[in-house]
Order: structure tokens, then sequence, then C-alpha cells
């Protein structure tokens, strides 16, 4: 799961579905471009550290951005959710933040500051962070095309996610060849496999593709 649209509830939550706000168009454009920014500095930084695959896969992805929202979704483009699943979504955006992009980053800048350790952070950090970066801008684009192109949201996280399960194993694989380690060097790559785990096999299938057939059994797009 990703990170990029943090939602608002209107009106009465409880159990029932309610619509919420996505992200506004100026957030998501400050966001995207951070999101380039950020992944432009690993590339240049990190390059040879980061897959030929990693970077085949976000072009593949942008194409398939750019081709799909010339789809409308016809009816109703209101977001359907509940105060359970914000909840949830909020708590695991939360986490995901904070252990899978600002953890990485200060130890990619912790190793750029003491330089003995920059090769070895980035060879650990940069390919994951590279991909989960640029799947939230991927849904930042989904986001500034426009509500008709909500649609596309649900099956690119599907997709996305499954591809950053190539990204973690990597990130262990690594991990599991280090001669020295520290703590840290464990324990983020750990939790970041947990909160994939928990995003793809628990919050999308029973919490968000439940909440998307419940939406189209009322008649909605």
């Amino acid at each position: 799961m990703s990170t990029n649209a943090e939602s608002t509830s209107k009106g009465e939550s409880g159990g029932k579905n309610v619509a919420v706000s996505e992200l506004n168009p100026p957030k998501a454009r400050r966001l995207l471009i951070g999101l380039i920014s950020g992944d432009l500095l690993l590339y240049l930084l990190f390059r040879v550290e980061i897959p030929r695959r990693d970077y085949v896969a976000c072009r593949i992805g942008l194409v398939l951005i750019v081709l799909l929202t010339s789809f409308e979704s016809p009816g109703d483009t209101k977001i359907l959710t509940s105060k359970s699943f914000m909840n949830k979504f909020k708590i695991l955006s939360t986490f995901d933040v904070v252990f899978t992009i600002l953890i990485p980053w200060m130890m990619i800048l912790e190793g750029i500051l003491n330089k003995t350790e920059t090769k070895r952070n980035g060879h650990l950090l940069a390919a994951h962070l590279f991909i989960f970066q640029a799947q939230i801008a991927g849904e930042c684009l989904i986001n500034l095309a426009g509500e008709r192109r909500k649609w596309l949201k649900f099956p690119f996280t599907c997709a996305a996610n499954a591809y950053r399960g190539v990204t973690i194993g990597t990130w262990i694989m690594r991990v599991s060849e280090e001669d020295e380690l520290v703590p840290r060097d464990a324990i983020v790559p750990a939790i970041a496999t947990a909160l994939w785990l928990y995003s793809s096999f628990v919050f999308i299938p029973r919490v968000w593709y439940p909440l998307l057939r419940s939406r189209k059994a009322a008649g909605g797009a």
C-alpha cells in the first residue's frame, strides 16, 4: 500500500460508506516533484546499485499510466470509504512513510556524510526506495489525471505492490550477504517486509477490495 493520498472523511462515519476527498492537485504536484527529485538523486548517487529491471519497470509503469488515463470511468466518481478503512489506511501510511522512506533516506544521508558507508548504504537501500517512491509518484499522476481516472488506482497499486515484492527480496538478499551488519540493517527491511505483507495480503484483498465490490453492488462506477 502506498502513502500518496491522505483522505479526509465527510459526514457520518461509523460502519457506513462515506465520500472522501483525495489529495488536492497542488499538494499532489508538490509531492510528485519531491518524489521525482528523490529518485533522480538516487539515480545520480547509486545508479549502479539499482537493477536495470527496476528502471524498465518504472518506464513501463509510466507508459501504462499515460495510456490508461485516456479511459474514463462512467457514472459517479465519488470515492467511498469507511471509518475503519481510513483508520487502517492512515496507520499503514504512517508506518510506510517512516520505515520505507524517511529512515532509509536518513541512513543514506548518514552514509554520504560518513563517506566510508556511502556505497554500502546505497547498495542496501537504493533499489527498494527508488521503486517505492516511483509507486507513490505514479499514484500522484493518477490523482492529477482527474476524478474519472481514479478507477486506475486500485489495479495500479496491486501491480506496483506485486513488483515491490521483488525489490524487497533484493533488499533482504543484499542484507544477508553483508559480512558486518548493525542491527538497523536487519530491522528496517524486516519491518518494511511486514508492512508489505500486510498491505498486499490483508489490506488490499480484505479491506480495500470488498469496499470496491460494495460500491459496484450499490450501482457505483
